[in-house]
């Protein structure tokens, strides 16, 4: 996880996405919380990999889970 002015990224290596609607961005700036939008991209390379960009209001605290190939974030007061 990299911290950035506007939230932070993640870096989900050697990633497919096998559905382009999954690559949309998630727009949640009218929902009661500290995200603003939420970005997939597709990281060409060697291998494929994926970056999520999530914007946020104002700096947040967040823990990250992995458990069985699927990564949990959650966002203390959001």
């Amino acid at each position: 996880i990299d911290e950035t002015k506007e939230g932070f990224d993640i870096i989900l290596q050697n990633t497919l996405c096998q559905n382009r609607n999954l690559l949309r961005f998630l727009p949640t700036e009218h929902f009661q919380t500290s995200i603003l939008m939420i970005t997939p991209r597709i990281i060409e390379g060697a291998t494929q990999s994926i970056q999520i960009s999530v914007h946020t209001k104002q700096h947040v605290t967040y823990q990250t889970d992995q458990n069985s190939g699927e990564l949990f974030i959650d966002f203390s007061g959001s």
